[in-house]
């Protein structure tokens, strides 16, 4: 028994010398859509209907366990999501509301190398700072999680990558339109490019 946790120990130690460590800067641009469905117990308005082609960005720090082929690539960013909807009240008058969540996220990705090419995933815990208006304030969750998929090049000291990103957890409980409270289902999603740079 000792023999084994001593080649345990052994191997364990020779695999961690062999690791290498970085860390480095990150930014890049998310394509968010924060889609807003299921608006149940509503009594004011007739029709919402969430719209397209919302920007956001990123920018953090990221580090890296590299060990042969594998890679573990945990990440704090300060990141800003984006979405709009538009909404009819039941005497016809539209609303179209533009709202924002700014939040930290921590992902944690494990990758997989060939050669510069990178693929892999892992989950996201986000907290949310607060919303850019009044219109998620009040019903604004204190944080959520995700999924995000990966794939990227890295040659030398920098790194393009592409990911998507599946929201698992309602970002806010009810949006508030001309005053009024309403329900929602709210799991915002983005695709995200990005480029990085290894400082060591």
């Amino acid at each position: 028994m000792m023999k084994k946790i001593l080649f345990l120990f052994v191997l364990l130690s020779t695999t961690m010398a062999q690791a290498q460590f970085h860390i480095g800067l990150r930014a890049g641009m998310n394509f968010s859509n924060m889609k807003f469905s299921d608006f149940s117990d509503n009594a004011f308005f007739s029709n919402f209907e969430n719209q397209a082609g919302n920007i956001g960005y990123h920018a953090g720090i990221y580090t890296k366990l590299s060990l042969l082929v594998v890679e573990i690539q945990p990440e704090l960013l300060f990141t800003r999501i984006s979405g709009s909807f538009e909404s009819t009240d039941l005497s016809g008058k539209t609303f179209t509301n533009d709202v924002g969540i700014n939040r930290l996220d921590i992902p944690v990705l494990g990758i997989m190398r060939v050669g510069p090419l990178r693929l892999g995933g892992g989950p996201v815990f986000s907290y949310q700072i607060g919303s850019v208006n009044s219109v998620l304030e009040d019903g604004l969750g204190s944080s959520t999680w995700g999924l995000q998929l990966l794939a990227g090049v890295e040659i030398l000291k920098i790194q393009v990558d592409a990911r998507y990103e599946f929201g698992l957890s309602d970002a806010t409980n009810f949006v508030n339109v001309d005053g009024n409270n309403v329900n929602v289902d709210s799991r915002p999603s983005q695709f995200i490019v990005a480029l990085a740079y290894k400082l060591n």
